[in-house]
């Protein structure tokens, strides 16, 4: 009986160690690259900006089928809100909802982020009637003044 719980446990070892040690999620889980743009190079990182007492910090968690990342905008004289952006990427640019609680409330809107180097800069633009989503992509602006940069994320 020992023998054999000597054999299955050294095959078990050794069909455990022929790999060697892998390192979790793999290059596609971790980095991405869209379209042909180089521009568009993505990692799972995380992108802050911070001027007095305004901060903004977006981290992307998954970069499988999309796009998904917590975003949270603590901005002075607003309410601070966390939540969930799931979205895609367009040729430079990321689309999706944001998702969030602020007040007690739950709320969707639709955000972009124009992707620039290791910067993600907001893009601005009329909403519809509910403030949910962009009239028209096109007629978005995108201004680095408060362009959020890669920076190391929290542990």
């Amino acid at each position: 009986m020992k023998t054999y719980i000597l054999i299955i446990s050294l095959v078990l070892f050794f069909t455990g160690c022929k790999d060697g040690p892998r390192e979790k999620g793999g290059p596609s889980e971790r980095h991405a690259v869209f379209g042909q743009n180089p521009g568009a190079d993505l990692a799972l990182d995380c992108y802050t900006y911070i001027k007095a007492k305004d901060t903004v910090q977006l981290q992307i968690t998954d970069l499988g089928e999309g796009v998904i990342a917590t975003l949270t905008y603590a901005l002075d004289g607003k309410d601070r809100n966390t939540g969930i952006l799931q979205g895609a990427v367009e040729g430079d640019k990321i689309f999706g909802e944001y998702t969030f609680m602020s007040e007690g409330v739950l709320s969707t809107r639709e955000v972009s982020f124009l992707i620039q180097d290791d910067r993600l800069i907001e893009g601005h633009g009329p909403l519809n009637g509910e403030g949910t989503a962009f009239v028209d992509r096109d007629q978005l602006v995108y201004t680095p003044n408060m362009a959020l940069t890669k920076t190391d994320c929290p542990h």
